[in-house]
This record gives C-alpha cells, sequence and structure tokens, in this order.
C-alpha cells in the first residue's frame, strides 16, 4: 500500500503570457518532501464541477519523489482560475498499489 503524507504546496502562474495565444505556464512547486521513496501526483483543474474527477482534469501529472522539492510545469494554459490537487504516494512495504490513508 501507499501512505498520503501532507505536503507544503506553492502554486504560481509564470508572468510569461505570449501575445499570440493568451497561454500561459503554470508552475507547481511541492516543498518539504522527506525523502525519495515513492511519487508525487497532482492534477490541474479549471472548473468546481470537475474538481477532484481526474477524468476532467486540464492535466494530470507524475513525477518520482524526490526528497526536498518536486516541480511540476503546466504548459500552454489559457487565462483563468485553476484548483490544483496533489498527493504522495509513498513506498511503505505495503505495495499493492492501494492508496492507505493515515490518520
Amino acid at each position: 500500500m501507499f501512505a498520503l503524507r501532507m505536503l507544503a504546496l506553492v502554486v504560481f502562474l509564470a508572468t510569461f503570457v505570449t501575445a499570440q495565444n493568451h497561454s500561459a505556464n503554470l508552475t507547481i512547486t511541492i516543498r518539504g518532501v522527506r525523502n525519495d521513496s515513492g511519487s508525487v501526483l497532482a492534477a490541474v483543474y479549471d472548473a468546481d464541477k470537475s474538481f477532484m474527477k481526474v477524468q476532467l482534469a486540464k492535466a494530470t501529472l507524475k513525477a518520482k519523489a524526490n526528497k526536498g522539492e518536486v516541480e511540476f510545469v503546466v504548459h500552454d494554459l489559457h487565462a483563468g482560475k485553476y484548483a490544483v490537487s496533489v498527493f504522495r504516494q509513498e513506498l511503505d512495504g505495503y505495495s499493492n498499489g492501494r492508496l492507505r490513508v493515515l490518520e
């Protein structure tokens, strides 16, 4: 199984907007990753109705955990409001592919 860990999330929208297509990059920085075990997963949503419905996400991202910090960049997003969900799958010796929530 995997353990769910709380992480500090810092999200900021890059200020480089192109005049041609009015899009920008969204940089998502996850700080406080305590080790390099497992993965960090993120999803970007553009509507309340789609939030936490992964199949409706504008982007889904996965990276190997890296002690300290993990960064994602989503390219060419149109101007607007976005929500981001992030969680960590940390290998803990019970690796059967299921998420285990610690109380």
